[in-house]
């Protein structure tokens, strides 16, 4: 197994502790099927390596190519919506409190 797509699925499958088995029951393939997969270098269709990554939590991109951009801008999209929705949160609860206030 020399192909870059299952050596980054095998370090992934090694980093969380899950053996290959429970991947491949996991996407819904027999071992058998997934580790000869692996064996011969065979890169499995859209649809189970999608399903490899999303087990791994990963993008297809990431176990085809190494890197993984999609992957970081999505996080770092996630961050900034969190920061906004805090501001916004904190506006609110300050507003609350001045309406609570008020009403004394």
């Amino acid at each position: 197994m020399k192909d870059p797509f299952w050596e980054r699925v095998q370090a992934l499958q090694k980093a969380h502790k899950i053996s290959l088995d429970y991947l491949a029951e996991y996407i819904g393939i027999k071992p058998n099927t997934f580790k000869g997969w692996m064996y011969k270098g065979r890169i499995p269709n859209a649809y189970s390596a999608c399903d490899i990554a999303d087990a791994l939590g990963v993008t297809v991109e990431y176990l085809v190519w190494g890197n993984d951009d999609d992957r970081e801008k999505f996080r770092m999209r996630q961050v900034e919506e969190r920061k906004i929705a805090s501001a916004l949160i904190k506006k609110l609860v300050l507003k609350l409190g001045n309406a609570t206030k008020r009403l004394r």
